[in-house]
């Protein structure tokens, strides 16, 4: 036959309460040691059972604020990678649309090459569903420009001098 163990808890002398099982006082008095124990108070079983249904709703309550919590930095991971791949799209686009422009119209100068720059990011940027304001799209164009005549420059041999 098994031996029927009951809970007690015990309470040491650094404060720590623990939730024992033993078959009796002694030999939880044995397990701790005699100086080591404040207090031994045994559990009936209303009261181990209310314990046992608060230990079962407190862990329900933990993992259902852990999933919450891995939900919203789910959606928190995927709209800082959004936005990340969104800004790289938008600026691949505009450094595109400025080598295009650059090479399809040469007859072009200043405004009128922004406006015709402006207008094929607007509608490539549209294709791919990412809205853009102009202000924003003028600015990216602008430091794609400003990237275009600086690889240029970094290309450009200079011309040997001939002599005399």
């Amino acid at each position: 036959m098994l031996e029927q163990k009951e809970r007690y808890i015990v309470t040491l002398a650094d404060g720590k309460q623990i939730n024992a099982k033993c078959s009796t006082f002694a030999e939880c008095i044995a397990a701790f040691g005699e100086e080591n124990i404040v207090a031994i108070e045994k559990l009936d079983y209303e009261e181990e059972q209310n314990m046992n249904i608060l230990n079962s709703y407190l862990t329900q309550v933990i993992l259902l604020l852990m999933l919450a919590l891995a939900g919203w930095l789910g959606v928190q991971a995927k709209n800082l990678y959004k936005k990340y791949v969104t800004t790289e799209i938008k600026q691949a686009v505009c450094r595109t649309v400025v080598r295009t422009v650059e090479q399809l119209y040469k007859d072009l100068h200043g405004e009128e090459k922004l406006h015709k720059a402006m207008g094929r990011a607007s509608k490539i940027l549209a294709e791919y569903g990412i809205t853009v304001s102009e202000y924003e799209l003028v600015s990216m164009i602008e430091a794609a420009v400003n990237e275009f005549n600086d690889s240029f420059k970094k290309t450009e041999q200079p011309v040997p001098e001939l002599p005399e």
